[in-house]
């Protein structure tokens, strides 16, 4: 049983050192001028309405996570295991309007 096991391990042990030296071997590529000018382009395309209402909504996300890191970390009792419960479904309607205000944006990318 050692003949096989221990030849396949360090087999393994080979091919995990050869793939993570492939992977670090590899960089990221560096964004171009084109792909920065062809960035700008789109982001002049943006809805400006649309854009004004994901704005709103990521700030509306990150004030309802302050405030049930504030809740659960601050606040004790049988009360506030409701609030929780109630800012957590608010968190998922704001995620829910996010991800439709996205939607929009792709469908209408142009502000007229």
């Amino acid at each position: 049983m050692k003949r096989v096991v221990v030849p396949a391990c360090a087999m393994a042990l080979a091919l995990l050192t050869l793939c993570a030296a492939e992977a670090q071997d590899r960089k990221k590529p560096e964004p171009k001028p084109a792909d920065v000018a062809k960035l700008r382009r789109i982001i002049k395309k943006l809805d400006p309405e649309i854009r004004a209402a994901q704005v709103a909504l990521q700030a509306a996300k990150r004030r309802l996570q302050a405030a049930l890191k504030d809740e659960v970390l601050n606040e004790k009792g049988r009360v506030e295991g409701k609030v929780i419960d109630q800012l957590k479904l608010a968190l998922r309607g704001v995620d829910a309007a996010i991800k439709s205000a996205n939607k929009a944006q792709k469908l209408d990318p142009g502000g007229d």
